[in-house]
């Protein structure tokens, strides 16, 4: 989960939660242990809508899917100035490592998609949220 917020054409983003084989139940549960807002839009993965389903059901109620086109999605974000926070060590180190496929000694502008959850989950949130109201803060779930 990220944390992201406009302010203009600036876009910073935060790590709020980073942790993989949680069941559904156990997403929520840190969601409001953590004191997640109820009312925050969140961008979810499109592949698991019982994910999405769960959410709802929990209060969560504007959890949906993401818009997940890759190449519109990096070019949005490279339109933007990003600003990662600091103390978000997994995005900063997924950024580190991202790289770009390489076709004959020519850098395509494809992804490899490797470790690369949060960068995904930015993506999700910046594509799918660009009409968003300027500085309103959201998650991805």
């Amino acid at each position: 989960m990220i944390q992201v917020k406009y302010v203009g054409n600036r876009v910073y983003v935060k790590e709020i939660m980073y942790q993989s084989g949680l069941t559904s139940t156990d997403m929520i549960r840190k969601f409001n242990e953590m004191g997640i807002d109820r009312s925050v839009s969140m961008y979810c993965d499109s592949a698991r809508p019982e994910i999405i389903e769960e959410l709802r059901r929990s209060g969560y109620n504007k959890a949906t899917a993401a818009n997940k086109n890759v190449k519109p999605g990096i070019d949005r974000i490279k339109s933007l100035e990003v600003f990662i926070h600091h103390e978000s060590i997994n995005i900063w180190k997924e950024y580190r490592n991202y790289n770009w496929r390489v076709v004959k000694d020519n850098i395509t502008e494809e992804p490899v998609k490797l470790n690369d959850d949060a960068l995904d989950a930015m993506r999700y949130a910046i594509y799918s949220h660009m009409k968003s109201v300027k500085g309103i803060p959201f998650f991805i779930g």
